[in-house]
């Protein structure tokens, strides 16, 4: 997409938001696309995250060396927290979820170009008990290769990086990336946790099904999420003493039972 159509299809979208007029879907359809063109995800698994040295929300200025825990860091590279709903609604979401990684060694962090006073009001508002890093030059975007080029200098959102999430070990090596080519939606922390743990929140939502001698134990890592977040969901099969499992063809004699679901898999690399 050529930047001036960019620009044109993120300027309809503001004047008609702006004016508080309902914005109509081919409109929004635009937007969206121009903002996710050339989505980038940074440094893949393997490779080594750049080193940083950003304020938090209490002025503190954090290194990798100080945030990650005995297993590592979640950092979670976001637009802001001042005025991205999506944005707000996956740090809270994670703030939610923080016990699942604590418990597993691994920290969260967020970036992004917000200013410290900005942070510190949103963590205040949220009770967000995890560092929030203030990259007010969006330096440290630009050097994760996420800086988000569709944006014009005089826009709000200058400066803003394509939301990426970052599983990385003690020394800075990315072990996984999360990701989903459209900022208008994220994985959830809990699903995260769900994938890379097997760890669930203790009041998660679960059903209990039985067929024959198949019993199945299924459920979400948590009961909370906000809308435009994807989530996970696990499934535990257990059978019945005399029951067993044989791949096809089966032995003669012997009766299948046969349970499918489609299922979609996590963005991560």
């Amino acid at each position: 997409m050529l930047f001036r159509s960019k620009a044109e299809a993120m300027l309809e979208f503001r004047r008609i938001r702006d004016a508080g007029l309902p914005v109509p879907p081919e409109v929004r359809a635009r937007h969206v696309a121009a903002t996710n063109d050339g989505y980038a995800t940074g440094p893949d698994p393997g490779r080594r995250i750049p080193a940083f040295a950003l304020p938090d929300q209490h002025g503190t200025v954090r290194t990798l060396s100080d945030l990650a825990g005995p297993n590592g860091l979640f950092l979670v590279l976001h637009r802001s927290a001042e005025w991205c709903q999506y944005c707000r609604s996956q740090l809270v979401e994670l703030e939610l979820s923080r016990t699942l990684f604590e418990r597993n060694g691994v920290r969260l962090a967020a970036v992004s170009y917000d200013s410290q006073e900005a942070l510190a009001a949103f963590a205040r508002k949220y009770s967000i008990g995890y560092p929030l890093l203030s990259d007010r030059a969006s330096e440290t975007i630009r050097s994760f290769g996420i800086f988000n080029q569709n944006m014009a200098p005089h826009l709000r959102a200058y400066g803003v990086p394509h939301p990426v999430e970052y599983l990385v070990d003690p020394g800075g090596v990315v072990v996984r990336k999360y990701f989903v080519p459209n900022y208008m939606h994220r994985v959830t922390g809990s699903s995260v946790a769900l994938y890379e743990f097997s760890a669930v929140a203790e009041d998660a939502p679960v059903v209990t099904v039985k067929s024959g001698g198949l019993t199945a134990v299924i459920g979400f890592p948590s009961k909370r999420a906000f809308s435009g977040q994807e989530l996970g969901f696990f499934a535990k099969f257990s059978l019945e003493p005399g029951w067993h499992t044989y791949g096809k063809p089966l032995p003669s004699g012997y009766r299948s039972e046969e349970h499918t679901s489609e299922l979609q898999s996590l963005r991560h690399l």
